[in-house]
């Protein structure tokens, strides 16, 4: 990676993750209002923090290969539908590319905000910003979900490769009607000791308390001022 992407990877995960978490709130509604040349600026700008990032993503090909299955079949969905209400072929294709490139987007954009915060620092970030609306301590319950959530996610990718691989190797001749029924009894009972492990991490680290979520941030002015002139700048592009 040359200076310029490591300096600018270094200042991305420094961002108060409250900046962050606006930025994303505000860049998935622009992602249902963006034209083409808007939706290709936001997948450029997700794919290049997505890429700095791709050696800290071990896991990240398959993932991605999962997303790439689920932004086709919304966007053979879209198609279909249009085709059914009587679309005429061309308009139908269209806009079931707008689907795939707006799909993308929000996947990108997870992915990105994930990559670049820890989960912990999104559900501190969360909990400070819901704080004045639900209060103190329904805030602090929806920040640990939150990253228990985020943390939650790879966990479960990573275990689902797992059984599929084992049964895989060990069943090569199994037949499918038996097969998935072992590899979702398989599943559940692996998702089931991930639960309990994390809800071990969680006692230990003393993350089941109001006093664990109260984090103290030191961002400035300028980079508020900053992410507002950021944000304003994409809702003008998506608009116009």
């Amino acid at each position: 990676m040359s200076r310029w992407g490591a300096g600018f990877r270094s200042v991305l995960n420094g961002v108060d993750p409250r900046a962050k978490i606006l930025f994303a709130l505000v860049l998935g509604a622009c992602v249902w209002r963006a034209s083409w040349a808007g939706l290709a600026l936001y997948l450029a700008f997700l794919g290049a923090v997505v890429w700095m990032h791709r050696l800290h993503w071990p896991e990240g090909g398959r993932l991605l290969r999962t997303y790439a299955g689920f932004v086709c079949f919304w966007g053979m969905a879209k198609f279909l539908l249009d085709l059914f209400w009587g679309a005429a072929w061309e308009a139908a294709a269209i806009e079931a590319l707008l689907v795939v490139g707006r799909v993308s987007c929000l996947l990108l954009l997870g992915t990105a905000l994930t990559m670049t915060t820890s989960a912990r620092a999104l559900g501190a970030g969360l909990c400070s910003m819901l704080r004045p609306c639900v209060g103190r301590q329904r805030a602090w319950t929806l920040a640990l979900a939150f990253a228990l959530m985020i943390h939650f996610l790879p966990l479960t990718w990573r275990r689902i490769h797992e059984v599929r691989s084992a049964v895989k190797r060990r069943c090569p001749g199994l037949g499918w009607y038996v097969r998935m029924p072992l590899m979702a009894q398989a599943v559940l009972r692996g998702l089931a000791a991930l639960t309990w492990d994390q809800s071990l991490a969680v006692a230990a680290r003393g993350l089941d308390r109001a006093e664990a979520w109260q984090v103290r941030f030191d961002s400035s002015w300028r980079e508020w001022m900053a992410t507002m002139l950021l944000l304003a700048g994409l809702a003008a592009f998506a608009l116009f």
